[in-house]
């Protein structure tokens, strides 16, 4: 193949991107676990109000959004 500069093989494989992606598809999971367990919570009468406020401002980041950041 020969040099290689900065870890870029020809293909486009990135590692630094191929980590960014990784970090928002589980942080995309981990938002996801999170709001099934607030669900579950309040469907056995435990309010989060405050969770919820937190979450809609989490939610206010598209994960397709910010994989297109690290694709620029």
């Amino acid at each position: 193949m020969g040099f290689s500069a900065y870890g870029i093989s020809q293909d486009g494989d990135d590692p630094l991107t191929k980590a960014l992606h990784g970090l928002v598809d589980h942080a995309t999971a981990q938002q996801r676990v999170i709001d099934q367990l607030v669900v579950t919570l309040e469907k056995n009468g435990i309010s989060l109000d405050e969770a919820k406020s937190a979450a809609k401002a989490v939610h206010a980041v598209d994960p397709s959004e910010l994989n297109k950041l690290v694709d620029e």
